[in-house]
């Protein structure tokens, strides 16, 4: 499973194209005149944002499997 994620994450390019890109796509087409009222501290390169959303979701993961886990537990000792 983290193979898959470590290549779908670093190897292969799906050109999948971010939310926020699109949506200023979007004001940019419905309102040329817009300005941003104020623009980002820091902006990761494309490896890291791939990288800091791999993590993301490796993390919710961890996160379900931890709770399903609990809950399988907590039915189990409700058993006894």
């Amino acid at each position: 499973m983290l193979l898959v994620l470590f290549a779908l994450a670093f190897v292969v390019d799906l050109g999948l194209e971010g939310a926020d890109d699109m949506a200023g796509e979007a004001i940019g087409e419905i309102a040329p005149h817009y300005q941003p009222w104020f623009s980002s501290l820091w902006e990761p390169g494309e490896l890291a944002e791939r990288a800091i959303f791999a993590l993301q979701g490796l993390g919710g993961l961890a996160l379900a499997v931890y709770f399903f886990l609990k809950l399988r537990a907590a039915k189990a000792d409700a058993r006894r």
